[in-house]
């Protein structure tokens, strides 16, 4: 992988977007050019920061990932949504899946599945 996969981090606890930020920094391709605490922020920072990945958590103090998906995705389709959640409902699952998310991973997998998961929607053609 020799192009450079740009991420942005949509979630808000401080401490999981410093160590996310962390984490996808030990990969020399990937590159946090973002941060949002909200659907609003995500919608916004989405439209004008452009990353390839978003890096979605699932509850947000004003919605849900999939609220935020469904709207990132419709004024950027070829942007992709990779979900990182501490809920692993079914019905969930599936709304992220309908919104448009190309992975959803909880947040009890591993660094390399994250990583993994990031590079692999980066490489996805948008649905």
């Amino acid at each position: 992988m020799a192009k450079e996969i740009t991420v942005l981090i949509v979630e808000d606890h401080r401490l999981m977007v410093e160590g996310l930020a962390d984490l996808i920094a030990e990969v020399p391709e990937l590159k946090v050019v973002g941060t949002a605490g909200s659907v609003l922020a995500a919608v916004d920072a989405a439209r004008e920061l452009q990353p390839q990945v978003v890096l979605m958590d699932f509850r947000l103090p004003d919605g849900d990932g999939v609220q935020a998906t469904r709207l990132i995705r419709r004024q950027s389709p070829k942007i992709a949504v990779v979900f990182l959640s501490a809920v692993g409902d079914d019905a969930v699952r599936k709304s992220a899946a309908d919104a448009g998310a190309s992975a959803y991973l909880l947040k009890s997998a591993s660094a390399q599945e994250v990583k993994e998961a990031i590079i692999r929607a980066a490489g996805e053609p948008p649905t």
